[in-house]
C-alpha cells in the first residue's frame, strides 16, 4: 500500500465493500434478535420444565442453577416465572377470577354424546368394565315396567321377547343418561387431579421467587412479583389453594421486611403508578379484613420504593404514590366510588403516616367547609386519626406543616364535638380527638376546655360502652390538663419554705 498507490486504492475500495456488507448483516442480526428470546429467558423456561418433572433431584438442580444465574435474571424473564402463578387473562375471564382453566358443562354433554355413539362400537370393552349399579338402577326400572313378570320355565327367546319402538326410545334416552354421568364422574376426577397437580408445580415455582426476594436485586423484580403475590393471597378462602396461599404469605411477609431499603433502578415512575393503580383494583375486589391488609401493604411496598426513588431524582413528592391515594381517597368521600373502603385507607397510612403527611392540610379544609355532608366528616376523621400516628421518618420540615394541621383540627373538633346531635357521628370525632390528644410532643398548648367536658358529660349517658371509653379518656386528659398547673403552684410554694442549708442528721451505720 506504501509503494504501489494504485494496489492501494483497489485494496482500499475492497475493504469499503467489505465493511458496508458486514454492516448490512449485522443490521439484519440485529432485526431477527429482537424478534428472538434472551439465553436467560431460554434457560428460565428449561429451569421451569425441571420444576415441573416429578424427578426430587431435578428441581434440586433447578434451584441451584437458578441461584448461580439470578444476576443475570431480567424482568421479561421473571414475567415467565409469574405467568405459571397467574394465567393469562382469557376472553371469558381474568387472571383474578380463576387460576385454573376447567371443561365447561357443554364439552361434557358432547363428550358424553360421543361415548353414546360409541357404544355400539366398543361393546367389548363394556363388557370388561362394569358398570355401577345406581346407574344401572333406572334401566332396570324401565324394563321391569314395560315387561312384566313372565315365566322362566321356557326358552330365552320366549323370555326375551322384542321392545317396540316406544320402549327403545325409553331405554335409549337412559342408556344416555348414565353415560353422560359416567362421564362427568371421571371428567371431575381428572380435572381435580389436574388442578393438584398444578397447584404443587406452583409451590416449586415459588422457590424460585424466594431466591430473587433474598438476592440483592429484589427491588428490580418487585414491580413483577407484588401483584402475583396478593393475588394468591386473597385466594386464601379456597381450599385447594390454601397450601399455595400460604406459601404466598411467607414470601409476602420477607418482602415487607426489605421493603425500606428497597430500589427500583429498572422501572420508572409512570409504571409504578400503573401498578399502583392496579393494586388499587384489588383493594376494590378485596371483601375481607385480611386481604385488605395484605392489599395494603403492597401499596405501602410501591410507595416506599416510589419515594425513595423521587427523592433521589429530586421529583416534586406529588409525582408520588400518595397524589393517588388522595384522588381515591376524593372519590370515596364524595361518593362517587365506595371502594376501597375507608379501612384500606387508614391500614395504608398507619404503616409510615410520613409518606401521606400532605394530605393532611387537604381533608382538614374539607372537614372545615360547612356544607359537608356527615359521610364526608367521618372519612376525614378517620383518616385524620390515622395521620395523627406517630413516626420516625417525619423531617423537621414535614413537622412544621403536620404541626400546623394539627392546630386546625383541633380547632374544628372542638366545633364539632360542641355542635354534634346525632350519637352515630361521635364515634370518629372522638377517636380524632383522642388521636389528637396523644400527640402531646407536638401539641403542648392545652386542646378541649371545659365546654367540651361538660358536653361530654351530659351526653354520656347516650352512648355505648366503645363511645363511652372514648368520651372517659378525653374528660380524663381534659382534668389533668387542667390540674398541671395547680401542681406546679403547690411543688413552687413548698419549694420556698425550704433552707438553702442541709440537715445536721447524722447517719448511723
Amino acid at each position: 500500500m506504501l509503494t504501489d498507490f494504485k494496489v492501494a486504492e483497489e485494496l482500499l475500495q475492497d475493504v469499503y465493500v467489505c465493511y458496508e456488507k458486514t454492516k448490512e448483516s449485522e443490521a439484519e442480526d440485529a432485526a431477527e434478535d429482537e424478534n428472538e428470546p434472551q439465553w436467560i429467558e431460554v434457560i428460565v423456561e428449561v429451569l421451569l420444565k425441571l420444576m415441573s418433572l416429578h424427578s426430587h433431584l431435578g428441581r434440586v438442580i433447578a434451584v441451584c442453577v437458578f441461584r448461580l444465574l439470578s444476576e443475570h435474571i431480567t424482568p421479561s424473564a421473571v414475567a415467565l416465572i409469574t405467568e405459571v402463578l397467574i394465567p393469562k387473562k382469557t376472553p371469558g375471564g381474568g387472571a383474578d377470577d380463576v387460576l385454573v382453566e376447567t371443561d365447561t358443562e357443554e364439552n361434557l354433554d358432547d363428550e358424553a354424546e360421543e361415548a353414546n355413539d360409541s357404544t355400539s362400537d366398543s361393546s367389548d370393552e363394556d363388557e370388561q368394565e362394569p358398570m355401577d349399579e345406581e346407574n344401572l338402577t333406572p334401566i332396570a326400572e324401565t324394563s321391569d315396567d314395560s315387561h312384566p313378570q313372565q315365566d322362566n320355565s321356557g326358552d330365552d327367546s320366549e323370555s326375551l321377547p322384542d321392545l317396540s319402538d316406544s320402549e327403545m326410545f325409553k331405554m335409549d334416552a337412559m342408556l344416555a343418561e348414565v353415560f353422560k354421568q359416567r362421564q362427568q364422574n371421571s371428567g371431575k376426577k381428572v380435572r381435580v387431579e389436574k388442578k393438584q397437580e398444578l397447584i404443587n408445580f406452583q409451590v416449586r415455582v415459588l422457590d424460585l421467587l424466594e431466591i430473587l426476594i433474598k438476592g440483592d436485586r429484589c427491588g428490580d423484580f418487585v414491580f413483577n412479583l407484588l401483584k402475583p403475590l396478593v393475588t394468591l393471597m386473597l385466594k386464601s378462602g379456597n381450599t385447594g389453594t390454601q397450601v399455595l396461599a400460604d406459601r404466598a404469605k411467607t414470601l409476602f411477609t420477607l418482602l415487607k421486611s426489605k421493603a425500606k431499603g428497597l430500589k427500583d433502578s429498572i422501572h420508572s415512575a409512570e409504571d409504578q403508578k400503573q401498578l399502583f393503580l392496579e393494586l388499587l383494583d384489588l383493594a376494590k375486589k378485596a371483601t375481607d379484613k385480611r386481604h385488605l391488609q395484605d392489599v395494603s401493604v403492597a401499596c405501602y411496598i410501591l410507595t416506599s420504593i416510589s419515594l425513595s426513588q423521587s427523592q433521589s431524582q429530586s421529583q416534586e413528592p406529588a409525582s408520588s404514590c400518595a397524589q393517588l391515594v388522595m384522588n381515591a381517597l376524593e372519590r370515596v368521600i364524595t361518593k362517587k366510588s365506595s371502594k376501597p373502603s375507608v379501612t384500606f385507607f387508614t391500614m395504608l397510612i398507619e404503616l409510615d403516616p410520613s409518606q401521606f403527611q400532605e394530605l393532611g392540610p387537604k381533608l382538614v379544609e374539607k372537614l372545615k367547609e360547612e356544607s359537608a355532608k356527615p359521610h364526608t366528616r367521618m372519612v376525614c376523621c378517620l383518616v385524620l386519626a390515622s395521620l395523627c400516628k406517630k413516626s420516625e421518618n417525619v423531617k423537621k420540615t414535614d413537622l412544621k406543616a403536620m404541626t400546623q394541621w394539627m392546630k386546625e383540627a383541633v380547632q374544628v373538633v372542638n366545633q364539632l364535638i360542641l355542635s354534634l346531635y346525632k350519637v352515630i357521628f361521635y364515634k370518629d370525632v372522638l377517636t380524632l380527638a383522642v388521636a389528637l390528644q396523644a400527640r402531646r410532643d407536638i401539641l403542648s398548648e392545652v386542646l378541649f376546655g371545659a365546654d367540651v367536658k361538660e358536653h361530654l358529660m351530659k351526653a354520656k349517658s347516650k352512648f355505648n360502652t366503645d363511645l363511652r371509653r372514648l368520651a372517659n379518656r378525653i374528660i380524663s386528659s381534659i382534668d389533668k390538663e387542667n390540674c398541671r398547673p395547680k401542681f406546679a403552684k403547690k411543688r413552687k410554694a413548698s419549694n420556698a419554705g425550704l433552707t438553702s442549708t442541709p440537715s445536721q442528721k447524722k447517719l448511723r451505720v
